[in-house]
């Protein structure tokens, strides 16, 4: 998966950008949220899944919770 490699958050927690494969996205609105614990019997860590539209289109990324860090998941068209 690609790292997202950075976001910026307004006060209360509200995602403003991010910066994904080297670009900067806008985000107008959060579409949905949800939490999934992949196969933890695999050793997967529970991830949170944001869907943002943005300035650039849709996209999912997620955030391994444990340790904080955010990824790419997938663009729509």
């Amino acid at each position: 998966m690609t790292r997202v490699h950075r976001v910026l958050w307004r006060r209360q927690g509200k995602t403003l950008q991010f910066n994904c494969k080297g670009q900067w996205h806008t985000v107008r609105e959060v579409l949905d949220r949800w939490k999934d614990t992949g196969e933890w019997w695999n050793g997967e860590t529970p991830k949170l899944f944001v869907r943002f539209l943005t300035d650039s289109g849709v996209w999912e990324l997620y955030r391994d919770l444990p340790d904080g860090r955010w990824f790419f998941y997938r663009r729509y068209d």
